[in-house]
């Protein structure tokens, strides 16, 4: 068996230590004592090593979930980008067509206003409505008719 340096280095770090503690102790005791430390050192390096391959997991699997994240966010920014180019190419084709309408095209607002009193032959007030322009049998005065007509042209 070949010693390497650092099994030499520890021989030497625990042999000290050991010859101190163990000064009463027999051979095979001393033996028994390194054999339990060498067991203990071996269970903490296995646990050592499960504990790492356990991080290189949750590592790993931490880096998929950002990757997923990634391309989902870069799928999202595709779409967010699409949808602006559509509205501006709607609301570009909607100013064309805005432009291309002759100023007098719009809306035309019809309406019918009458003024005047409606008094009977007695000169007192006499029954009428919307409907009504001259009542049965009185000498109303005449009532006067407009006709407004409006065009108001909406601006966008």
């Amino acid at each position: 068996m070949r010693i390497s340096v650092i099994s030499a280095a520890v021989c030497c770090a625990l042999f000290p230590l050991i010859s101190v503690s163990a000064a009463g102790l027999s051979v095979e005791q001393r033996l028994a004592q390194l054999e339990a430390r060498l067991n203990l050192a071996e269970q903490q390096a296995s646990e050592a090593s499960r504990r790492a391959q356990r991080a290189e997991q949750q590592t790993a699997a931490a880096e998929q979930r950002a990757a997923a994240a990634e391309q989902q966010v870069q799928a999202l920014s595709q779409q967010t980008t699409a949808r602006e180019q559509k509205q501006q190419a709607t609301n570009q084709q909607l100013s064309e067509q805005l432009a291309k309408r002759a100023p007098d095209d719009g809306f035309t607002f019809n309406a019918y206003a009458r003024s005047g009193m409606l008094v009977n032959s007695h000169g007192k007030g006499a029954r009428g409505g919307p409907g009504v322009s001259r009542p049965v049998r009185s000498t109303a005065m005449p009532m006067s008719v407009v006709s407004v007509t409006k065009k108001i042209i909406t601006l966008s």
